[in-house]
């Protein structure tokens, strides 16, 4: 028994070994359902996949008979969590992620630039186009009606009312409910990073991410929250600010300006990665980096998967076909209690 675990385990680095250097194409199961093992493939569509773990991260979407928007049924193994876990698990939210806008979203790339270079290379909005239907959607309604709920500045003591803290909650059950969320849950519990009850969860949520704490001389002006879906000014300087939508919101009332791009990937279809440097006010962020077109459903999934799973240690995740660095950095507090210091995403 214990030689078959280690011909299992010497197959399973064998594939995230090829996963990591194959092309996209090579890692799916469309036109492959069914199909006898074929050691030369990075992974595998037959039935018995799923109990080798190693079928291909659309396995499940594209074989399942019952297979609609959202995904079939998968099966996550228990045990550690391996860099193929999760970048079957992000595929999959992906592919789930019902509140994705991607094809509703044009951009202006304009410009070719570099990191932190100041000259404005790209005159144009970044937003070109977004179907306004968009903003009509409960999740993203629930999202922007906290935008003016935070203090820009994190040296400026934040106060919350009980209808912000209303909206906060709003916004966390809509997110727990979405279909990424859920799977999300499904594979933490799976993976024993997760022992406790949805409503639990729920709390580690509010707890991680809506918090408040210090960024410094012990005022309580920040959240990861804020600091990764809106953004914040710390002595002249911007800091967090990956959410899209938001930057579509300042966009809009001309308090943004986009300077161009150096990176541009394209996620299969189902969202941009941009990595890109722009002014909020007279401010400069100049390396900044987000997703467009995904949902905040998704990317608090992602997110927190990765702060559960990694800490502050690199979380190697796959969107699109694309390999992605989520990096994330937790305040950890007395008797146990952690909060979202920042998370990003680069792209290899």
């Amino acid at each position: 028994m214990s030689r078959r675990l280690e011909e299992l385990e010497r197959e399973r680095a064998l594939l995230e070994a090829q996963l990591a250097a194959c092309p996209s194409s090579a890692s799916s199961c469309r036109g492959r359902c069914g199909a006898p093992l074929d050691r030369s493939r990075p992974c595998q569509c037959n039935t018995g996949c799923q109990r080798y773990s190693n079928c291909c991260v659309d396995h499940t979407t594209v074989c399942s008979s019952n297979s609609s928007q959202g995904g079939g049924h998968i099966t996550w193994t228990p045990g550690r969590t391996t860099d193929a876990d999760l970048r079957r698990l992000s595929e999959a939210l992906l592919d789930r992620d019902q509140d994705n806008v991607a094809t509703q979203v044009e951009l202006e790339l304009g410009c070719t630039t570099r990191n932190g270079a100041s000259r404005d290379c790209s005159p144009r909005p970044l937003f070109k186009r977004l179907d306004q239907s968009v903003l009509r959607r409960p999740l993203y309604r629930k999202l922007m009606a906290m935008y003016e709920n935070y203090e820009v500045d994190t040296t400026v003591r934040e106060s919350v009312s009980r209808a912000e803290t209303q909206e906060e909650e709003a916004f966390l059950q809509e997110v727990t409910r979405s279909t990424v969320m859920q799977e999300a849950i499904r594979f933490l519990k799976a993976k024993n990073l997760l022992t406790k009850s949805q409503a639990d969860f729920t709390r580690l949520l509010k707890e991680l991410w809506f918090a408040l704490y210090s960024r410094g001389n012990r005022i309580l002006g920040s959240s990861g929250f804020e600091h990764v879906f809106l953004g914040e000014k710390k002595q002249g300087q911007v800091q967090g600010f990956h959410n899209w939508v938001y930057f579509y919101h300042l966009e809009k009332q001309n308090k943004v300006n986009y300077l161009g791009h150096w990176e541009a990937e394209d996620l299969g279809g189902k969202g941009t990665g941009l990595t890109f440097t722009f002014k909020w006010g007279s401010e400069q962020k100049p390396h900044a980096s987000m997703l467009v077109g995904t949902s905040p459903s998704l990317e608090l999934a992602l997110y927190t998967v990765c702060v559960l799973a990694r800490g502050d240690q690199p979380c190697h995740v796959r969107l699109g076909g694309k390999l992605v660095t989520i990096t994330t950095h937790v305040f950890n507090r007395p008797g146990g209690v952690r909060h979202v210091a920042s998370s990003f995403m680069t792209w290899k």
